[in-house]
Protein backbone atom coordinates (compact mmCIF):
# COMPACT_ATOMS: atom_id res chain seq x y z
CA UNK A 1 0.00 0.00 0.00
CA UNK A 2 1.20 3.48 -0.98
CA UNK A 3 1.27 6.42 0.87
CA UNK A 4 -1.51 8.01 -1.21
CA UNK A 5 -3.42 4.63 -0.31
CA UNK A 6 -2.99 4.79 3.88
CA UNK A 7 -3.93 8.42 3.71
CA UNK A 8 -6.88 7.52 1.55
CA UNK A 9 -7.31 4.58 4.00
CA UNK A 10 -7.32 6.43 7.05
CA UNK A 11 -10.18 9.30 5.40
CA UNK A 12 -12.00 6.64 5.75
CA UNK A 13 -12.00 5.17 8.91
CA UNK A 14 -11.61 8.57 10.87
CA UNK A 15 -15.11 10.09 11.97
CA UNK A 16 -16.82 13.50 12.97
CA UNK A 17 -16.03 15.71 15.57
CA UNK A 18 -16.81 13.37 18.88
CA UNK A 19 -15.49 15.69 21.68
CA UNK A 20 -15.94 19.18 22.84
CA UNK A 21 -13.74 20.69 25.38
CA UNK A 22 -14.68 23.79 27.25
CA UNK A 23 -11.51 25.95 27.01
CA UNK A 24 -11.32 29.43 29.95
CA UNK A 25 -10.25 31.71 27.33
CA UNK A 26 -12.15 30.19 24.23
CA UNK A 27 -15.02 28.88 24.85
CA UNK A 28 -15.74 25.19 23.04
CA UNK A 29 -13.91 24.09 21.14
CA UNK A 30 -14.11 20.93 19.25
CA UNK A 31 -11.82 17.57 19.16
CA UNK A 32 -11.53 15.23 16.14
CA UNK A 33 -10.06 11.92 15.49
CA UNK A 34 -7.12 12.27 12.99
CA UNK A 35 -8.25 12.59 9.41
CA UNK A 36 -5.70 11.43 6.54
CA UNK A 37 -4.72 15.54 6.36
CA UNK A 38 -3.64 15.26 10.16
CA UNK A 39 -2.14 12.09 9.89
CA UNK A 40 1.34 12.87 8.52
CA UNK A 41 1.88 15.58 11.22
CA UNK A 42 0.80 12.98 14.30
CA UNK A 43 3.08 10.26 12.85
CA UNK A 44 5.86 12.59 12.67
CA UNK A 45 5.10 13.34 16.32
CA UNK A 46 4.61 9.98 17.10
CA UNK A 47 7.88 9.15 15.32
CA UNK A 48 9.98 11.57 17.33
CA UNK A 49 8.46 10.75 20.74
CA UNK A 50 8.81 6.96 19.58
CA UNK A 51 12.40 7.40 18.59
CA UNK A 52 13.13 9.39 22.12
CA UNK A 53 12.18 5.51 23.61
CA UNK A 54 14.05 3.89 21.17
CA UNK A 55 11.54 2.61 19.16
CA UNK A 56 10.45 3.08 15.45
CA UNK A 57 7.09 3.41 13.88
CA UNK A 58 7.41 0.03 12.64
CA UNK A 59 7.42 -1.09 16.09
CA UNK A 60 3.53 -1.17 16.46
CA UNK A 61 3.56 -3.38 19.58
CA UNK A 62 6.99 -1.50 21.14
CA UNK A 63 4.41 1.82 20.55
CA UNK A 64 1.34 0.66 21.85
CA UNK A 65 3.02 -0.69 24.93
CA UNK A 66 5.69 1.95 25.71
CA UNK A 67 4.45 5.35 24.04
CA UNK A 68 0.59 5.22 23.99
CA UNK A 69 0.08 3.41 27.45
CA UNK A 70 2.10 6.78 29.01
CA UNK A 71 -0.01 9.27 27.78
CA UNK A 72 -2.36 8.91 30.46
CA UNK A 73 0.79 10.00 32.61
CA UNK A 74 0.50 14.25 33.37
CA UNK A 75 4.30 14.39 33.95
CA UNK A 76 4.22 12.23 30.47
CA UNK A 77 2.36 14.85 28.57
CA UNK A 78 4.06 17.42 30.39
CA UNK A 79 7.89 16.50 29.36
CA UNK A 80 6.11 15.89 25.59
CA UNK A 81 4.79 19.35 25.21
CA UNK A 82 8.27 20.76 26.42
CA UNK A 83 10.18 18.71 24.07
CA UNK A 84 7.80 18.58 21.29
CA UNK A 85 6.18 21.89 21.56
CA UNK A 86 5.97 22.47 17.44
CA UNK A 87 4.53 19.02 16.67
CA UNK A 88 2.16 19.35 19.63
CA UNK A 89 0.86 22.66 18.48
CA UNK A 90 1.02 21.35 14.76
CA UNK A 91 -1.54 17.92 15.81
CA UNK A 92 -3.39 19.91 18.81
CA UNK A 93 -4.73 22.37 15.84
CA UNK A 94 -5.37 19.89 13.04
CA UNK A 95 -7.84 17.44 15.58
CA UNK A 96 -9.58 20.80 16.99
CA UNK A 97 -11.27 23.49 15.64
CA UNK A 98 -8.52 26.03 16.61
CA UNK A 99 -7.73 27.82 13.90
CA UNK A 100 -3.62 27.23 13.72
CA UNK A 101 -0.74 26.19 15.54
CA UNK A 102 -0.16 29.77 16.62
CA UNK A 103 -3.27 29.95 18.03
CA UNK A 104 -2.93 26.70 20.19
CA UNK A 105 0.60 28.11 21.27
CA UNK A 106 -1.35 31.29 22.36
CA UNK A 107 -3.92 29.40 24.90
CA UNK A 108 -3.15 29.69 28.49
CA UNK A 109 -1.12 26.96 29.89
CA UNK A 110 -4.27 25.75 31.53
CA UNK A 111 -6.36 25.30 28.82
CA UNK A 112 -3.45 24.49 26.55
CA UNK A 113 -2.99 21.02 29.09
CA UNK A 114 -6.82 20.56 28.44
CA UNK A 115 -7.04 20.63 24.87
CA UNK A 116 -3.79 18.62 24.24
CA UNK A 117 -5.30 16.07 26.89
CA UNK A 118 -8.73 15.62 25.01
CA UNK A 119 -6.67 15.25 21.92
CA UNK A 120 -5.01 12.28 22.82
CA UNK A 121 -8.01 11.05 24.70
CA UNK A 122 -10.11 11.14 21.52
CA UNK A 123 -7.12 9.97 19.13
CA UNK A 124 -5.47 7.04 21.13
CA UNK A 125 -8.01 4.61 20.47
CA UNK A 126 -7.98 5.58 17.03
CA UNK A 127 -4.28 5.27 16.30
CA UNK A 128 -3.97 1.73 18.31
CA UNK A 129 -7.29 0.56 16.98
CA UNK A 130 -6.99 1.66 12.86
CA UNK A 131 -3.57 3.18 12.54
CA UNK A 132 -0.90 0.81 14.31
CA UNK A 133 -2.76 -2.70 12.54
CA UNK A 134 -2.31 -0.67 9.23
CA UNK A 135 1.20 0.13 10.33
CA UNK A 136 1.98 -3.68 11.00
CA UNK A 137 0.05 -4.98 7.58
CA UNK A 138 2.44 -2.35 5.49
CA UNK A 139 5.73 -3.27 7.51
CA UNK A 140 3.96 -7.18 6.67
CA UNK A 141 3.57 -6.52 3.47
CA UNK A 142 6.80 -5.47 3.27
CA UNK A 143 8.73 -8.37 4.82
CA UNK A 144 6.52 -10.96 2.35
CA UNK A 145 8.07 -8.97 -0.79
CA UNK A 146 11.62 -8.66 0.89
CA UNK A 147 11.93 -12.40 0.40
Amino acid sequence: MNENGVVEAVQVLSESPISTVLLQSRGPVEVRVCNGRGLPVMLNLVSDVASDLGLTLSDAEGIEEKLLGRLNDVSFLLKLIAKHTQGVYDVTASATSLESADAVAELPVDDLFNVVTRVVEVNKDFFIKRVLPLLRSVKQARGSTAT
